[in-house]
């Protein structure tokens, strides 16, 4: 690794199967409270699909959109993927927006024509799924449209998603923008994602400030990850440090 060579993300990273942000099921909050699909957490939490799956249908017969988006989720983990999709449908009609980004998950994985995947990303990120705003800017990104991109990845970051700070920070780097670049870093290290922080490094290395550097490759000596810590040795090392 050299710091013309940083670590960046997938710019086509779709929701890897079984994460915990498209495919978990909902526990019922204060505004969620409806006898159906309480119970079809229970029933759910207890591993009893097929009643969970009735009661999920109950609820989201009467319009709960999460209720739903966890119908969905239990039957993509039982294999019935057209079952998923049309449950998934039906909670982005009725405003989920994670109901509505796991539809497009699903679509994208299914082999879907990209216009229509992009559009179904584009209903999750307008109902304010921050990783469909990410998946879109991923999308404009490959075709080129790299104005558009940083714009999707901005709001991916302004709506919590770390990866949007991190590829806003690459295309800043990318275009010689070391100021944007720096602050999007720094943005996705804070939210906990050790790549940018490696990548900083890198930018302080490749801008003539090597003790701002070395102060980042040595607090990833002791990542628990092995990639990072690799690189912060290697960093500490080529920079003197101890």
């Amino acid at each position: 690794m050299t710091p013309t060579d940083p670590l960046r993300l997938d710019v086509a990273l779709v929701c890897p199967e079984g994460d915990a942000y498209a495919f978990a099921s909902d526990e019922p909050s204060q505004t969620q409270r409806c006898p159906w699909f309480m119970l079809g957490n229970v029933f759910e939490s207890s591993a009893e699909y097929a009643q969970a799956e009735e009661a999920y249908r109950e609820a989201s017969a009467l319009g709960h959109g999460v209720a739903a988006r966890n119908l969905g989720n239990v039957l993509h983990e039982g294999g019935n993927l057209a079952g998923a999709e049309d449950a998934y449908r039906r909670s982005a009609d009725l405003a989920d927006a994670r109901g509505a980004f796991n539809l497009a998950v699903i679509l994208e994985r299914g082999g879907r024509p990209a216009r229509e995947v992009e559009s179904a990303y584009e209903r999750a990120e307008q109902l304010g799924s921050a990783p469909a705003a990410f998946q879109l800017g991923t999308i404009l990104q490959a075709r080129g449209e790299c104005d558009r991109a940083v714009e999707k990845f901005r709001l991916a970051a302004a709506r919590g998603d770390a990866r949007g700070a991190f590829n806003v920070a690459v295309l800043a780097a990318e275009q010689g923008d070391l100021d944007e670049a720096e602050s999007a870093y720094r943005e996705a290290f804070s939210a906990g994602m050790e790549e940018a922080g490696i990548n900083l490094a890198f930018l302080y290395e490749d801008a003539g400030s090597p003790e701002r550097a070395l102060e980042l490759f040595n607090l990833a000596t002791s990542s628990s990850r092995n990639d990072i810590a690799e690189h912060g040795r290697s960093g500490v090392a080529r920079l003197g440090g101890t």
